[in-house]
């Protein structure tokens, strides 16, 4: 990431949100809690619960090291090549993936839901009609890509200014507030807990850029938390050194979505209106988000050294492999929820079915130099 050394705790941390990701995808099958292209006729809160603990930190976390990575990127690239090489890697994949791997998802989905009964070329040319999910035109599960494009756009003059004389003297200031004791965990969940409290209720998630201000306020200040904190290495090794303390908060918060979440009333399990267990459920949310975090981040920093064989290998097809994997799950999941078994013998199988085809694709995709261009990937 700097000089041409790469971090490789941050680089274990992108595959393992990349495998969280995975894993929660295929929970989506069997979750009761949730609506997704293909269910199963049998649900299971204990397979969801794969979703549940996942939910407060892996897109964020996604966010965090993006933010960390601008800020080494601008340290070796104007802002005109920078902003040249996101959209090479980000908007140009987004546009690509949303015409070549999100229809067969979309297809599925009607299929399975009784809307469409043709096959999947007869089906194409309704794939433009209309917005998701009432029409079919949707970026599916690249949302990601659209949005990370969009931060590093938008707050680039933010970044210039951080980086600049004044800049950098408002993060030593902030980074001495922060970097004490109980405050690098307490102090930055604090902006996170009152947007959601403050956002989710008017804006309910979308996933589609518009209206979705209660997210975006979740991952910019992520994005930004990343990218200050590789500018102030000694706040970085504080929040390294806080992990153990960081750990209770993070359990009590997942016990406390789950509690909610199994014992509530509401039709799509989360608390309405601005009540107190609403206020508490998305603190507790976020408390929970950014204290996994700190974990996550302390302990791969303690454990992850060198990089290994395997590490090097998964950290080359980490991005291919996040663009393949939805489409695959659908695909796969489809005739397995429509066949015999209980939920253990499926989800195991759309598991292991899933991430043998979905390897294979990136290791033949991943060949291919076309491909390559067009999702966005480095030359080999």
């Amino acid at each position: 990431m700097g000089s041409g050394n790469r971090r490789s705790d941050v680089d274990a941390l992108r595959v393992l949100a990349i495998g969280v990701v995975f894993l929660v995808h295929c929970a989506q099958v069997f979750s009761p809690w949730q609506t997704w292209h293909v269910q199963n006729a049998e649900r299971s809160p204990w397979v969801a619960q794969l979703t549940l603990l996942a939910w407060p930190w892996v897109m964020p976390i996604f966010m965090l090291l993006a933010g960390a990575a601008v800020w080494f990127s601008l340290e070796k690239r104007t802002e005109r090549a920078f902003l040249r090489e996101r959209t090479m890697r980000l908007a140009i994949p987004t546009v690509v993936g949303t015409f070549l791997l999100i229809p067969p998802q979309i297809w599925i989905e009607r299929l399975a839901r009784g809307r469409f009964s043709g096959s999947f070329f007869s089906f194409l040319p309704h794939f433009v009609d209309g917005f998701y999910p009432e029409g079919n035109l949707s970026a599916g599960h690249l949302w990601f890509l659209a949005y990370l494009y969009f931060y590093a756009v938008l707050t680039l003059p933010l970044l210039r200014w951080l980086r600049a004389a004044e800049g950098r003297a408002w993060l030593d200031r902030l980074a001495a507030a922060v970097d004490t004791g109980w405050r690098v965990i307490v102090l930055p969940a604090l902006p996170i807990a009152v947007t959601q409290v403050a956002l989710r209720e008017p804006f309910p998630e979308t996933l589609a850029l518009v209206n979705d201000w209660a997210n975006h306020a979740l991952l910019v200040l992520a994005y930004l938390y990343g990218f200050i904190l590789m500018a102030r290495p000694a706040l970085e090794r504080r929040l390294h050194e806080s992990w153990v303390a960081a750990l209770p908060v993070a359990i009590l918060g997942s016990l406390w979505i789950s509690w909610e979440v199994w014992t509530s009333t509401e039709p799509d399990f989360l608390p309405q209106g601005y009540t107190r267990e609403y206020v508490l459920f998305w603190t507790a949310h976020s408390a929970a988000g950014w204290a996994w975090i700190v974990v996550l981040l302390g302990v791969a920093h303690r454990l992850v050294g060198n990089p290994g064989t395997v590490l090097k290998w998964a950290g080359g097809r980490v991005f291919l492999f996040y663009l393949l994997h939805q489409t695959v799950i659908v695909l796969v999941a489809y005739p397995v929820v429509r066949g015999d078994g209980n939920v253990a013998l499926k989800f195991g199988a759309t598991v292991l079915a899933s991430l043998a085809v979905t390897l294979a694709l990136v290791e033949l995709l991943g060949r291919w130099g076309p491909i390559r261009a067009l999702f966005g990937l480095h030359p080999r």
